[in-house]
């Protein structure tokens, strides 16, 4: 038997994973679990489940919530009655929280004791056991007690293992670790300061400097203090010069040059991308066991070399993965090694009603009756960059807050609300519900859309409510109490989603879409996208045609980038054109996206086109709009303010003002804030200038 409360609370019997019925029940579990044989109070239980207001059933509902529990876990444990509570006798099970904790003390002996190589490879092993924020699909009051010694546990085995791997001279992998809990725990001092050394070590003076500045700021403005001594000591170091190199005289890596053969480090440029992509970075890691009889292994921090060479994230704390960097609140993929696949152990029942058909059906009436809903479609498995942008999403949805993903056509909005659903989907035990409200002719209608839910939510068709008003009332009851994430895709505007926005409670909604009355919603971090990073537009064009055709013509990889706006779309388009045409060089396909009046035509692809959002965007426009549109397409590419546009249109500056809006609005204009005077500057974005210059005013909406 292996019980885990390192990410969603579970247990697995030889490799099946074991049927918990949601969040109180996991909270029982892990609750006798953390006691470690000891008593767990009928008291302590009732507050951790319900707070300070239990039901008048608590007594009752908490003798079945252990009856079950005893029942799952059958003759493995010892799960008895013992004074005034319950005690659980695990006969030495697996359990990954004191496996981390015994790899955590042999690897802090290590280090103390100057043994970096054991240390490192310990720590790792115990990071490796992670696999999201500690105590996943508990009650939040369990949460609050339990999880911040966990989480705090961690986070020391996390600076340990950057200790360790800084003194064997493995700055240069440890800076994209560091940089991600630094950003996640600013006010940890010793974290700044070993990313300082990384940096430095790799020759990045200057963005250490920026780290331990943007520390000082951040202690001043928000507790009124300076630094510690250590990291002003560091600091002085760094600004002299004097930093060593490394704290052993073990193997260091070259300072001078950069990251290793096939890294693409943060911030380059297309070219030094173009020139990095596909490369394998020099060394692997070796894999590091976890706790005896675990079967359990972790990523080393050499090893986060070659994964990330691959154009994968290199591993994280938690584990490897697409959402490794993710803030807490969201989860990583499964090991490739667990037992009960990607999805992990919250698809075995539906929440709180123990597998029981809903609705009081029969058990054949339909799959959708007992199965916990995952609707979302799976990301790309080649997507490719919005690292800040997903850490802003899943750092909202661990806020407990909505969130808004808006762009223009073609940004990749929609891959961004899957990736991000993808890797927090075991945050959201009761399920994920996915509607793409996008489509050629008029907009979907929340009764369609909430009719997919209902069943989805365990409604029988026949009892689906015959108008809309009553829909919305049974959805929000169905979904109140619950942890579901509801991602809806393509949205039109703020009317068409607040009848499909869940009720009350834990449930979180993600809402891609194009237009601005989208930000009308209340509550909602809004998260903007605009063209990719010039190295991540160079990735993704190497993801999708070949590493080694890019390495052949890096300067032509960058001219299509820079032709396709650096938009995901019209990117994937490039790429699988070359990829469909193994005899066109990578510059054959750029000189003939050179010229305008064909562009578009050349980003045209099977069933994707880089033009038809765009065109979708213009239907939308009225003929007005759409004709002024036109005449500051034919302007050029340059950027012009108000009163520029007052002059070509022939308008008062202000009216001029308020239609460069509108068309932003639309996202057919990037606005910038004013330089200098009183207005901001605006510019037709590419492929949309590409589209008014092609045709004239009465054909711009042509399909």
């Amino acid at each position: 038997m292996d019980f885990r409360v390192l990410g969603l609370v579970s247990a697995e019997d030889a490799g099946r994973t074991v049927a918990l019925d949601g969040d109180k029940q996991r909270t029982v579990l892990a609750a006798l679990l953390l006691a470690q044989g000891a008593v767990v109070t009928d008291e302590r239980l009732t507050a951790l489940l319900w707070g300070w207001q239990p039901p008048t059933t608590s007594t009752k509902q908490l003798y079945t919530y252990v009856s079950r529990l005893r029942t799952r876990l059958g003759d493995a444990v010892r799960l008895e009655r013992g004074g005034r509570g319950y005690r659980m006798d695990t006969g030495g099970a697996f359990f990954d929280w004191a496996a981390f904790r015994d790899l955590a003390e042999a690897a802090g002996a290590d280090l103390r004791a100057g043994r970096h190589t054991a240390a490192e490879r310990r720590y790792a092993a115990a990071l490796a056991l992670w696999r999201g924020p500690a105590l996943t699909g508990v009650t939040e009051w369990f949460a609050e007690a339990e999880a911040p010694r966990l989480a705090e546990a961690r986070l020391a085995a996390v600076e340990g293992h950057a200790e360790a791997a800084l003194a064997l001279g493995g700055h240069a992998e440890a800076v994209p670790a560091l940089t991600r809990e630094v950003l996640l725990h600013p006010l940890r001092e010793r974290l700044r300061g070993q990313l300082m050394t990384a940096l430095h070590r790799c020759g990045r003076r200057a963005d250490a400097l920026a780290v331990y500045e943007s520390g000082r700021r951040l202690l001043a403005e928000e507790l009124g203090i300076d630094p510690g001594p250590a990291l002003r000591a560091l600091h002085q170091h760094v600004l002299t010069g004097t930093l060593p190199s490394a704290a052993l005289g073990g193997p260091v890596a070259d300072t001078a040059g950069g990251p290793p053969p096939g890294r693409i480090p943060p911030g380059a440029t297309a070219d030094e991308a173009a020139g990095a992509v596909g490369g394998r970075a020099a060394g692997a890691g070796e894999s590091a066991k976890g706790a005896a009889g675990a079967g359990e292994e972790g990523t080393g921090a050499a090893g986060g070399a070659v994964a990330e060479a691959d154009g994968m994230p290199a591993p994280g704390p938690y584990g490897a993965g697409p959402g490794a960097f993710l803030p807490f609140g969201c989860v990583v993929a499964e090991p490739q090694d667990a037992p009960h696949g990607r999805c992990g152990p919250a698809a075995a029942a539906p929440s709180g009603d123990g597998g029981r058909p809903r609705d009081g059906g029969p058990a054949g009436e339909g799959a959708w009756q007992t199965a916990v809903p995952r609707q979302v479609p799976a990301a790309p498995a080649d997507f490719t960059g919005r690292r800040r942008e997903a850490a802003e999403v899943a750092g909202a949805l661990r806020g407990r807050r909505d969130v808004l993903i808006t762009g223009a056509p073609g940004s990749g909005k929609s891959a961004l609300a899957r990736y991000v659903a993808e890797s927090c989907r075991d945050a959201f035990p009761d399920g994920l519900l996915h509607a793409d409200l996008c489509t050629a002719g008029p907009a979907r209608a929340p009764y369609e859309v909430l009719g997919w839910f209902l069943r989805a939510l365990g409604v029988a068709p026949a009892r689906l409510p015959a108008n809309l008003d009553e829909r919305v009332q049974l959805y929000r009851t169905r979904t109140a109490g619950r942890r579901l994430l509801v991602v809806l895709d393509g949205a039109d505007d703020d009317a068409q989603v607040r009848p499909l926005l869940p009720g009350a409670g834990a449930s979180r909604t993600v809402v891609t879409g194009v237009g601005a009355a989208l930000g009308a919603l209340e509550g909602v971090r809004p998260v903007r996208l605009g063209p990719l990073a010039p190295a991540d537009a160079i990735r993704l064009l190497a993801a999708v045609a070949g590493p080694e055709r890019i390495i052949a013509e890096p300067r032509a990889a960058v001219r299509i980038a820079e032709l396709c706006d650096r938009t995901p779309l019209a990117l994937r388009i490039a790429g699988a054109r070359l990829a469909a045409r193994p005899h066109w060089s990578v510059a054959h396909l750029a000189d003939r996206l050179e010229p305008e009046e064909r562009r578009l035509a050349e980003l045209r692809f099977g069933g994707l086109d880089a033009g038809a959002g765009l065109r979708a965007v213009l239907r939308g426009l009225p003929g007005e709009l759409r004709e002024t549109f036109t005449v500051l397409a034919a302007a050029g590419p340059r950027r012009f303010t108000a009163a520029d546009a007052a002059l070509l249109l022939g308008v008062p500056a202000e009216d001029a003002e308020e239609t460069l809006g509108r068309l932003a609005d639309a996202r057919l204009l990037e606005g910038r804030p004013a330089d200098a005077g009183p207005w901001p500057s605006y510019r037709v974005t590419a492929l949309a200038r590409l589209l008014a210059a092609g045709h004239g005013a009465a054909a711009l909406t042509a399909a």
